[in-house]
């Protein structure tokens, strides 16, 4: 039987079971011939030459309302017998059918596909599509306009298109059924082919290879590669070969074990370049790596060696065009020598295959340190790509890569994302794809770096081939394998951060080094302190005792790292030390906000031994190669296990050095860990409203692809690190609803440079501006007119504010690239904003600024009105707080609230996201004299009892809220119909913050929606694939799954850290419950955790 004479019986089969019932069955996902069948072949919702052309879908056709009015009258006047169609038809008509229809919808999938299924509608057509969806603003055809309501998002694999259509039943309760039936994935067992053909099923080729047999092709004998532990894949396969059997094609399978079986054969095969670089007496290390790590502890023995020969063999798979390579991932000790499993391949791949390798690592230190260090052992063909180096010096280097002349690359994600490949290598081939610090592709970017987490849907997009003839983002399909090196990555269990990584960054097949995490060369010393020992403060007391343990360790000479949670902390263990000279001198400091040359310079003192200690945060360290570091003090512990075992790690690299991890451990000291996911955490409030606030854009713009200003959403966040929160949230949005829905909903991608910026010209300057600058420059029309009321009871005329010039909006990416190109970035940024970049003759400055637009959503002195009473209404429950002189949790303000409105129509968080207007700090102790602006007179700080924060209002400046707020919306009054359109001064002061809170607090009342264009932050690219669901998400009970999945991660975290450390253990016990923490053994963990605290 030919497969479409078996989709007719199985389609008949599927109608059978619904036979006397009145039902319509929509089928998803399957090829035009099978379509055609559908259409043509049983009883349809309209004529089929109404919907196809030949045998593609017409969209546009199944669009048109007079069509979609004669499918409903089909629909409501059938009998009870059962209608079919396909999913393109239901999309259509999806939200009149659930209001009209009373019968069984039911949706058939093809679940041969994930997400991506075979294209029903003429080839050219998608691959116009596909390159709409890879642009980020495409002037979209008129006659494209109806596909996008009905497909999300495409892929482009070779010559064969696969869509994502959009999904519009699982919202309405419809489970989706599978057409296939499956082996369960138990049935696969290795199966011999004799055949040259072989696929990965893991690869978008596999996906391309089943549409095209469903499309028609024949059949060639196959053998499917299958990751045995990827269970969505041996899933997919199981159902494959069942097809295949039940149609007598043959088909080989061949089990993928992430763990090899290690072969010692070629050990010293790159012996020899190994000695040509780092000299005659260089050997390969031997390293202990798990053997089969879901049974057993039980570890090998294997050479660096064998993984620079494994490694070498994947490239030259990849770069022969052979699809049969695997990538990699290998977790090993800090200071176990992991830059050289990259490194020596990197210099083989250059020399034989004049291929680059490309570097992702995190931290602009790492890079110049990985490059001096190979520039050490002769090795000169490499360089690094960051923000730190000019637009003149990063093309130099480019030129380089392109030429041949360097082939060894370090990049910033955020700088690779956001470029073309071709214009970082030419038409060279890429030999090796390394991501350093592989643990924060996925816990960086949920928390910190959100480029991270991007990365993989780039990689994608670069292994992707476009259709000939495409303007897809790339111009050929590159074969490469990743390598993924870390040093703290678990597997397995609830904190699986490796399998989570392979997820993210699309790994297909990969082989697995998992290094044995054991140090027996570094000794535990934890030091339980009762709070009932000492009096005084926690922070003074533990403040003296790093201090003292400081003293001891610089006098006995044992090199030492202080980790410390806060900044505050590491100022006030170097103050304490003040007291002596001799002992300060040899301390060093080191945290985030030191510059960039107070960092190094500290950093050189500590790594040359001119300093014994260095008191940190966790800023320092990664990636740092300093080999005598003795002990390792930790003022408290921040972080999970694994982060602690990384930081430990730091101590004793040479083998026979003997290491500390010490800290003197009070049951509070976690409260620092508590906090810090606070600080970082992202609440999901905040999610649903970053949606609500997305849809509103969109309705203003009626546009889907939207470049937005991370300002856009101030109210939502604290000001400092604005924009990798607003990344964040963005992505874990865009992530969940793939998972939810199965396509994109929305489409996200990090920017790493400005677009576009305004600035005020005087009219003196106007002239040689435009000479000088005009190629970059647009003028904008101004409305700019803003009147300032006068003192009450004063003569004085109202001041009428405008620009003092006039503005223009600045290409930034094209002015920096042509005029300042001996400037960094972030050095050509500053200047543009500190208004020194420009300088003519006449001396004047231009000024920068942001472009304000406020769209109110009633009548203006309505608006006015309302924002006024509430203001005056919420001075009065903070004055009765202020004259009780007690604290208030965000509880009793929400109370209080209750009182002055119906909290039922304002936003879940709107009591914490309006109080924290006015809050200064949430982690210091506040004084009146750094609150830091005259509204942010509320304190805030950690409740005793460890649940949560209380709050306390310093001031009255409560008093003259009302009038100041409500004189600065008076003049925002509407200057264009409903809305409010200007350009303030971009600076950041007490003015521009009162402004955002101005513009907060009209969006949390709902009174007005607000847009900024322009500033310091970059923009984020959003495509909208689908605003009806985001409409619908934004106003229903949205959570995210992904964000609940991270919390409750971290409340697990926090538990196996307060027990690893109050409990009573041996150093052997402690490594036992690191090692079984590593390899997700939660059970066996939690019984040696407990055992521990019953030894008390």
């Amino acid at each position: 039987m030919d497969f479409q004479n078996y989709f007719k019986v199985k389609v008949k089969e599927i109608l059978g079971r619904l036979s006397g019932k009145k039902a319509i069955v929509f089928f998803e996902g399957f090829a035009p011939e099978q379509n055609q069948i559908l259409l043509s072949g049983f009883d349809g919702l309209i004529q089929p030459s109404t919907v196809l052309e030949g045998k593609y879908l017409n969209i546009p056709a199944i669009s048109l309302q007079e069509n979609k009015r004669k499918t409903m009258q089909k629909i409501l006047t059938a009998d009870n017998h059962v209608l079919v169609g396909v999913y393109e038809q239901y999309t259509a008509i999806a939200s009149s059918l659930q209001d009209l229809y009373s019968g069984e919808i039911v949706i058939v999938v093809n679940n041969l596909f994930q997400q991506f299924y075979p294209c029903a509608i003429a080839p050219e057509t998608a691959k116009r599509l596909y390159q709409c969806f890879q642009k980020e603003n495409p002037d979209i055809p008129d006659e494209l306009k109806p596909y996008f309501d009905i497909y999300g998002d495409a892929e482009m694999v070779r010559e064969t298109c696969l869509l994502s259509p959009v999904d519009r039943h699982t919202d309405e309760g419809i489970t989706a059924v599978p057409f296939f039936d499956s082996y369960s994935p138990k049935f696969l067992t290795q199966r011999m082919l004799e055949s040259n053909c072989t696929l990965s099923v893991s690869s978008t080729d596999f996906s391309a290879h089943i549409a095209d047999i469903l499309s028609g092709q024949a059949y060639t004998p196959t053998t499917y590669i299958v990751d045995s532990e990827n269970c969505d894949a041996c899933q997919r396969l199981a159902c494959w070969v069942r097809l295949l059997d039940s149609l007598n094609l043959t088909y080989g399978i061949q089990l993928h074990s992430r763990f090899e079986q290690v072969s010692h054969t070629e050990d010293n095969k790159y012996l020899p370049l190994l000695q040509k670089y780092w000299g005659m007496d260089a050997k390969f290390r031997i390293l202990q790596f798990y053997c089969d790590p879901h049974n057993s502890n039980e570890t090998v023995s294997v050479s660096q060696g064998h993984i620079v020969s494994t490694v070498i063999a994947q490239s030259e798979k990849a770069l022969n065009g052979n699809h049969d390579f695997n990538n990699i991932f290998i977790t090993a000790p800090t200071g176990a020598g992991k830059s050289l499993l990259f490194q020596l391949p990197a210099i083989y791949l250059s020399e034989k295959f004049d291929a680059v390798t490309i570097v992702v690592t995190p931290l602009i230190a790492l890079m110049d340190d990985q490059v001096k260090n190979l520039e050490a052992h002769h090795v000169f063909g490499a360089t690094y790509l960051n923000s730190d180096i000019t637009y003149e010096e990063r093309q130099s280097r480019i030129e380089k890569i392109r030429d041949g002349k360097i082939s060894i690359v370090y990049i910033a994600p955020e700088m690779l994302v956001a470029n073309s490949i071709e214009n970082l290598i030419g038409e060279r081939p890429i030999g090796l794809f390394v991501v350093d610090e592989a643990h924060i592709v996925t816990s960086w970017g949920k928390d910190f770096r959100a480029d991270y987490w991007y990365l993989g849907d780039f990689l994608n997009g670069l292994r992707q081939a476009p259709a000939k003839g495409s303007m897809g983002p790339h111009k050929k399909a590159l074969l490469f394998p990743i390598l993924c090196l870390t040093a703290t990555a678990v597997y397995g269990g609830s904190e699986d951060v490796v399998n989570e990584t392979i997820e993210s960054l699309n790994l297909d097949n990969p082989l697995l080094f998992l290094g044995s995490v054991r140090r027996s060369n570094i000794s535990f010393d934890i030091n339980h302190i009762d709070r009932n020992e000492f009096t005084g403060g926690i922070d003074e007391f533990k403040t003296k005792k790093a201090a003292e343990r400081i003293n001891s360790f610089v006098k006995k000479g044992e090199r030492t790292l202080v980790y410390c949670p806060y900044i505050k902390q590491v100022e006030n263990i170097s103050v304490e030390l003040e007291s002596d000279a001799a002992i300060r001198n040899r301390v060093a400091v080191f945290h985030g906000k030191l510059n960039k040359d107070a960092k190094k310079i500290s950093q050189e003192r500590f790594r040359s031994g001119d300093c014994t200690a260095m008191v940190c945060t966790k800023a320092f360290g990664m990636g740092i190669d300093i080999k005598d570091i003795q002990n390792v003090y930790h003022y408290a512990p921040s972080g999970n296990l694994a982060d602690y075992v990384q930081e430990i790690g730091r101590a004793a690299r040479k083998p026979e050095i003997k290491g500390h991890a010490i800290v003197d451990f009070l049951n509070s000291d976690l409260r620092y860990t508590r906090i810090l996911y606070g600080l970082s955490g992202l609440k999901q409030y905040q999610l649903k409203e970053m949606l609500r606030k997305l849809y509103d854009i969109y309705s203003t713009r009626r546009h889907r692809y939207l470049l937005i200003s991370p300002d856009t959403f101030s109210y939502l966040f604290e000001a400092e690190n604005i924009e990798n929160k607003v990344k964040c949230g963005l992505l874990l949005i865009a992530k969940d609803l793939v998972g939810k829905y199965g396509f994109p909903v929305i489409v996200v991608r990090p920017k790493s440079m400005m677009t576009k910026n305004y600035v005020n010209v005087p009219p003196a300057t106007e002239q040689p501006f435009i000479e000088k600058y005009g190629a970059y420059a647009k003028k904008l029309q101004d409305k700019t007119r803003r009147i300032v009321p006068s003192p009450k009871g004063s003569n004085i005329p109202p001041t009428i504010v405008t620009n003092s010039g006039k503005i223009y909006e600045i290409d930034m990416a094209r002015l920096w690239e042509d005029n300042f190109s001996d400037l960094t970035f972030m050095n050509f940024k500053y200047q543009f904003f500190a208004g020194t970049l420009f300088q003519f003759d006449n001396g004047e400055h231009l000024s920068a600024r942001i472009r304000v637009t406020i769209h109110y959503n009633q009548d203006f002195q309505t608006v006015l009105k309302k924002f006024t009473d509430f203001l005056k209404a919420l001075s009065e429950i903070f004055r009765a707080y202020k004259q009780k002189r007690t604290e208030f949790t965000i509880a009793d303000f929400k109370a209080d609230l209750g009182k002055i409105m119906d909290l039922k129509t304002k936003q879940y968080g709107f009591p914490e996201l309006l109080l924290n207007l006015f809050v200064k700090d949430v982690t210091e102790n506040i004084t009146l004299n750094n609150v830091g602006g005259k509204y942010r007179f509320i304190a805030s700080h950690k409740a005793t009892s460890g649940n949560g924060l209380v709050y306390r209002v310093l001031s009255y400046n409560y008093i003259t809220m009302a009038e100041n707020f409500g004189q600065l919306l008076n003049q925002c009054a509407p200057n264009d119909g409903i809305t409010f359109e200007s350009f303030f001064p971009a600076k950041q002061n007490e003015s521009h913050r009162r402004l955002i809170d101005l513009l907060s607090m009209l969006e949390l009342l709902k009174l007005a929606s607000y847009e900024i264009k322009g500033g310091e932050s970059l923009e984020i690219f959003i495509r909208i694939n689908d605003p009806l669901k985001v409409r619908q998400l934004a106003h229903g009970n949205y959570s995210n799954a992904l964000l609940t999945d991270l919390h409750k991660r971290h409340e697990s975290a926090q538990k196996v850290m307060m027990r690893f450390f109050e409990g009573n253990f041996s150093d052997d016990e402690r490594w036992d419950i690191i090692e079984n923490y590593f390899l997700g053994r939660e059970d066996i963990v939690d019984h040696l955790l407990s055992a521990g605290l019953k030894k008390e």
